[in-house]
Order: C-alpha cells, then sequence, then structure tokens
C-alpha cells in the first residue's frame, strides 16, 4: 500500500492495515492488553489517549511504513 492510499484508508474508514509490523504470535497477547484497558477505562478512550492506557502497542510506532502516514 502506497502512503497515499493509506492516508485514503485512513482518512476513510479510520483505519489501515500494515502486514508485517507486529509478529503474528504477539497478536492475541496485544488483543486481551487492548481489551482490558477498554474494560479498565469504562469501554471508552479517546482517540490518541489511548496510549495512556495500553503502552505494549507502543514498540511498533517506530515503524516507518506507520510514521509516514502519521506525519502526512
Amino acid at each position: 500500500m502506497s502512503l497515499e492510499e493509506a492516508v485514503f484508508a485512513l482518512k476513510i474508514d479510520g483505519f489501515y492495515l500494515i502486514e508485517g509490523v507486529m509478529p503474528p504470535e504477539e497478536a492475541d497477547k496485544h488483543r486481551k492488553g487492548v481489551e482490558q484497558a477498554l474494560a479498565d477505562a469504562g469501554g471508552q478512550i479517546e482517540g490518541s489517549m489511548f496510549i495512556n492506557y495500553y503502552q505494549g502497542l507502543a514498540p511498533y510506532f517506530d515503524d516507518e511504513r506507520i510514521l509516514g502516514v502519521a506525519q502526512a
């Protein structure tokens, strides 16, 4: 997916998928962490405040494909 396609998908769908950022064997651990963070926050976390509730995904944010979209 090109940078332009990723930005478009983010604007239209609110998310985009980049394969290969997170090892598949870690996905279940992070899904559970996200679910727990949402439960601890009462079921709703506003936008960028999510990182304050669950830092487990932070190591993946420095992937150039993610940073490119964030900076676009």
